[in-house]
């Protein structure tokens, strides 16, 4: 590897172009799924939760982040989205126990706010620990088997970063947060109908997402970058290597 024009992962602040715009694109799909989590659906007898349908997303944009921009940024991305969903959780508890005056009593159907909202603190509590341990051994994956390829096959290793990701993030969710809610049949056949669905949306979207890939490296010239030295430990955030120099 030391003849190739290879940089390693750096401690100096960059500004890239596009990688708060692709946060942003992370956080959202995650948002909506804990807001739409719990709400069941069946379609042609396939039960699944509404959640399933977004979630993907947020898994396309994590390999990008981390393919592109290194382990180290989607870390702390990992950090702050799970900060933000909570201070988000806490605002909404907050709110559903502030009262309601009695004169907008029959104006303002605050029962339907509790069936929606109340389950929301702990939708959050089970993407926090699904994230801190799926999202990030697929990034970990991902950025580990760049070093070993150099680089190459970023939609093969995506797929399978994803999948073994997605496979940990479903299973941990699933019973943090409807265990007791269903049968164990039904949470089954939830977690299969999940990742059988995230495992298509992934074949779909690794094309699109390659292609912007190829594309964002150049623009924020991250070609050939790779994450030598980077401390993998998910509870340091800033743990960067030192050097930025070519070998």
């Amino acid at each position: 590897m030391n003849k190739e024009n290879i940089k390693l992962a750096s401690t100096e602040k960059k500004y890239f172009k596009y990688l708060n715009i692709l946060s942003i694109c992370y956080i959202l799909p995650i948002m909506l799924a804990m807001i739409v989590e719990n709400r069941i659906n069946v379609v042609m007898g396939i039960t699944f939760v509404s959640g399933t349908l977004i979630v993907p997303l947020s898994y396309t944009f994590s390999d990008m982040i981390t393919e592109v921009y290194g382990y180290a940024e989607m870390k702390r991305l990992i950090w702050a989205s799970t900060i933000i969903m909570n201070i988000v959780a806490l605002l909404v508890f907050i709110i559903l126990k502030v009262p309601t005056p009695d004169i907008h009593k029959d104006l303002i159907d605050n029962h339907a706010y509790q069936i929606v909202l109340s389950p929301f603190a702990r939708d959050v509590f089970g993407y926090t620990v699904s994230a801190f341990v799926g999202l990030i051994i697929n990034s970990y994956l991902l950025s580990k088997t760049k070093i070993k390829v150099k680089g190459k096959f970023f939609a093969l290793r995506s797929l399978a970063s994803s999948a073994i990701g997605e496979i940990i993030y479903i299973l941990i969710f699933t019973l943090l947060v409807f265990y007791g809610d269903y049968p164990l049949g039904t949470l089954v056949e939830l977690m299969l109908v999940a990742f059988a669905y995230k495992v298509i949306c992934n074949i779909v979207l690794v094309i699109p997402s390659a292609m912007a890939v190829k594309k964002l490296k150049k623009i924020e010239g991250m070609d050939n970058q790779y994450d030598v030295g980077v401390n993998y430990n998910p509870f340091k955030v800033n743990g960067k290597n030192n050097s930025s120099h070519k070998n």
